[in-house]
Order: structure tokens, then sequence, then C-alpha cells
């Protein structure tokens, strides 16, 4: 029903701080959401939405995720393996060790993707709910609060 009334929308203004949209018979108002309070690192399960390799987005092959304790730690999957280590702003992340299952190739791909990048000495930066863990290489894991 809504793309069906888009092409009958005829002007658009705002209206003490909404978009109304209007033309025969219709009238679309959109409010503003407010801009929700980020995650914070610790205490948050991450789970991997994406892998990024310059231009190019991938969806993970398998569920990954990351989680960060108060006390340094970090636990997680690769979505292959189970990985723990230690986490530190200053320092990265260290002493970062898996399980050592295998699993089909295409995970085993991401695995090694995540444990490079998790490795490399990358930045850790929240935008809108999104973790970014990326390296000077411009590949990044991008991950979502689950």
């Amino acid at each position: 029903a809504y793309l069906a009334t888009l092409p009958r929308v005829t002007s658009a203004e705002r209206d003490a701080g909404e978009l109304v949209l209007r033309g025969d018979g219709v009238e679309l108002r959109f409010v503003p959401q407010p801009t929700p309070e980020p995650e914070a690192l610790v205490g948050t399960t991450w789970v991997l939405e994406s892998l990024v390799a310059g231009d190019t987005a991938a969806t993970p092959a398998s569920e990954a995720t990351l989680s960060f304790g108060s006390n340094g730690t970090v636990t997680g999957s690769t979505g292959c393996n189970r990985l723990s280590g230690t986490y530190d702003e200053a320092t990265g992340f260290s002493a970062l060790s898996t399980t050592k299952m295998a699993c089909k190739d295409e995970i085993m791909a991401q695995e090694s993707l995540v444990l490079e990048l998790l490795r490399s000495g990358p930045t850790l930066t929240i935008e809108g709910g999104v973790l970014t863990i990326a390296d000077l290489e411009g590949r990044a894991l991008q991950y979502r609060a689950g």
C-alpha cells in the first residue's frame, strides 16, 4: 500500500519538524525518530553482520560473535570455532586462542579473516549500533548488537 501511494504524491513540506507528503487523496507524515543510545562495547554480545574488503561487503558464511568482559576478556565465535583472549584499548587484542574444529571451506575462510583482522592491531568504533573492527588495509568486520 505504501509503495502504491508514493506515485500519487505531488508535494512535500515540513510541518513542525515532520515531513509531510501530500497528493490526490493521500497524506503521509514522517516523524523524526530519536537517535538511539550507542551500545556499550562491554556487556553487549556482538553478532557479525558483514565482512568488508575495500568497496565489497559480504554476508558471513556462518554466525560469528564477540563479547567483551569488564575484566578485559573477549570471547566469542569465528563462525566455526570458539575464541577467547584479551582486549585493551591501548594494546588491542592479545592471547587469542580458538578451539580446533574443521568446518566447510567458506566458514574456514571467514574464520581466517576474523582472526587475521583481530590480530592486526585494528581500530574499533561503535556508531549507530554497529561495531566496526577495521585494519589499515581497508578490511573490516561489522557487528550488530545481538
